[in-house]
């Protein structure tokens, strides 16, 4: 998760919708569109109060939208020319090397928090698109979160931490656990939609399980290698060569969030270190 500034999107939807002008072609969305932009500026309205506090799964649904079908909003979606060219230009100048929605290494495309098959209304507003992953083509039309990082500046900080445990060696490899966590000290509600959002997206349709899964039996079977340990190295060494890995991951991801940034954090646990730094004695004794 990060905080999404209008360093990476800066776009008045507002000021977007209101240009539009009555259609003189024969475009069928435009037209709908434009016929009901008083309501689509009501409902973006309601969408942005929910999202602030905190309940934006509890946005409730409009009748209108229903009975207008779809097909129209998602139609003007598609045709970005006319209204989002923004989404073109974000594509294309703006691929990141980080997941906003699950903290992944790489995100390839602006995609909806709220599906745009249950929201139509919402799939060319700026503030109900994310950069992300796969992670959110995953869950298709569920709605996995309410947690917008458009509007929570708790974002920039760190959200999660990793805990390993050990529990000893199994046929010559290390036999390990490890969850991860909310970090607290932020208010009650943020910390539940935190809760909620690692539990029923990022646990559930990211890949961090398999990838926290290689990298902690990468480096605790073999630390010399996967730490690029060359010589012997004091404890104050080892932990300055971990925390060198880990800023320059966090520098990379500009967050703390990013998955390789939780892991070189976790590795830093008294426990967890002190097994590794035992492991590179064996060899540099």
């Amino acid at each position: 998760m990060k905080y999404i500034d209008k360093n990476i999107i800066d776009v008045d939807d507002f000021f977007n919708l209101e240009s539009i002008s009555e259609p003189s072609n024969s475009h069928r969305h435009l037209n709908i569109i434009y016929g009901n932009k008083e309501h689509l500026k009501y409902l973006y309205i309601n969408y942005i109060f929910f999202a602030q506090k905190y309940r934006l799964m509890d946005l409730p649904r409009s009748s209108r939208v229903k009975n207008i079908g779809k097909s129209s909003f998602i139609e003007h979606y598609n045709n970005q020319k006319y209204f989002s060219d923004f989404i073109l230009d974000f594509r294309r100048d703006n691929r990141t090397g980080f997941c906003y929605m699950c903290g992944a290494l790489n995100a390839g495309t602006l995609d909806h928090l709220l599906p745009k098959d249950e929201y139509p209304e919402f799939s060319f507003f700026s503030k109900n698109l994310i950069p992300s992953c796969d992670c959110n083509l995953k869950k298709n039309e569920t709605i996995s979160s309410g947690l917008n990082p458009h509007f929570y500046k708790e974002c920039e900080s760190e959200l999660f931490w990793l805990d390993i445990s050990l529990n000893g060696m199994i046929n010559n490899q290390v036999s390990y656990e490890y969850e991860i966590k909310v970090k607290n000290g932020f208010n009650e509600n943020f910390e539940k939609i935190l809760e909620f959002h690692l539990k029923n997206h990022i646990l559930k349709f990211s890949d961090i399980n398999n990838y926290i899964n290689k990298r902690c039996a990468s480096i605790l079977n073999n630390p010399i290698a996967a730490l690029a340990i060359r010589c012997k190295v004091s404890k104050s060494g080892l932990k300055e060569k971990v925390l060198d890995f880990y800023h320059a991951a966090k520098y990379e991801a500009s967050s703390p969030n990013r998955w390789d940034v939780i892991l070189y954090k976790g590795l830093l646990k008294k426990s967890i270190f002190d097994f590794i730094f035992s492991e590179v004695c064996k060899t540099y004794p």
